[in-house]
């Protein structure tokens, strides 16, 4: 059976509907992780720790909709990338002080 994707599951799990975009989506949703990391105050560890671990459960869910609708391995998921960049980010600016 078939699950519908709502609105906000089709944001999110197309990274803000990067995942459409025909060419280089990847590096599109990277750029939107980016953006949102970005966001004042964002960096602190008490902030993007929970973010990372709540968007990866609501990750699951939502990949496993995207996969019942468009098949394995559809180029439209983008979410990983929004949470492949949160680590990078959070550890490069700890161990190297950077800032934005």
């Amino acid at each position: 059976m078939e699950e519908k994707i709502n609105f906000i599951e089709r944001i999110l799990g197309s990274g803000f509907y990067t995942g459409y975009i025909p060419f280089a989506s990847g590096t599109f949703g990277s750029l939107v992780a980016l953006l949102i990391y970005a966001i004042p105050g964002f960096e602190k560890p008490e902030v993007l720790i929970p973010f990372i671990i709540l968007f990866t459960l609501y990750g699951i869910n939502i990949g496993n909709k995207f996969e019942d609708t468009y098949g394995k391995d559809h180029p439209s998921v983008r979410l990983m990338n929004l949470l492949e960049c949160g680590f990078p980010f959070y550890f490069f600016q700890k161990y190297f002080g950077f800032q934005y």
